[in-house]
């Protein structure tokens, strides 16, 4: 009898939680939803895609499956702007692994970056890894950017020409714990754990416009500079 109530109890409360998920993601969804309509968005609950042709970045290769929903497309002055949630599973069963992450893109056309990753760095976990041969790209005449911050690609000259006081000084000033930078050609991404709230999404939209306006007037020109194909859906 004891054991029939605990197996009544565990399954109430699992439907419980359930229920709790579904009601908090309409709410978020609705919020999105009245965002998009009010500041000339475009919604799209289940996007193919991010950018159209050309999802590159090392965030998207993870996982074997992948999901993009809950799309926000639109516009910042000629900056377009693109706010999606992503999800990646791989493995089946209990070898299943699961990720999820939102995503806030900028492009603007003929403006390019060389490709680059940055994270917050953990002193203790990425010293062992710089031991062990993993890369970090410091500057001596920047304690602090060097610091606060892991710095990756695979053109280290290329990326140090980029990143000069201007560049560095913005994200130094401009981000937030948790975030991480990517960037492939004529796209910078902005991206953090989790499926964020429309307010979180916000937070993160303005911090990568603020970056973004520092870093994109640099005049960099990369040797191949064609456009990453744009999603006609949103943008025509």
């Amino acid at each position: 009898m004891k054991e029939d109530f605990f197996i009544i109890l565990i399954i109430g409360s699992l439907m419980l939680i359930a229920v709790l998920i579904f009601v908090l993601e309409r709410i978020k969804r609705k919020k999105i939803m009245e965002y998009c309509e009010k500041h000339r968005f475009m919604y799209d609950r289940s996007p193919a895609s991010m950018i159209g042709t050309s999802d590159a970045y090392d965030v998207l290769m993870k996982g074997e499956r992948s999901y993009y929903s809950d799309g926000m497309f639109g516009k910042r002055g000629d900056i377009e702007i693109n706010i999606v949630d992503f999800e990646c599973v791989s493995g089946h069963g209990k070898h299943r692994s699961h990720w999820s992450y939102t995503l806030c893109q900028l492009y603007k056309p003929n403006v390019y970056f060389p490709v680059f990753f940055i994270r917050d760095e953990n002193a203790i976990l990425d010293t062992l890894g710089s031991m062990l041969g993993g890369q970090d790209i410091d500057f001596d005449e920047d304690k602090v950017f060097s610091r606060k911050f892991v710095l990756q690609g695979l053109y280290e000259e290329e990326i140090r020409k980029f990143f000069n006081s201007k560049v560095r000084n913005a994200f130094t000033k401009f981000h937030k714990y948790g975030y991480c930078y990517e960037s492939k050609g004529n796209c910078f991404l902005l991206y953090i754990s989790g499926c964020a709230s429309l307010e979180k999404r916000l937070e993160m939209m303005e911090s990568a416009l603020k970056i973004y306006k520092d870093i994109s007037n640099t005049g960099y020109t990369p040797e191949f500079s064609n456009d990453i194909p744009r999603n006609p859906k949103y943008y025509g």
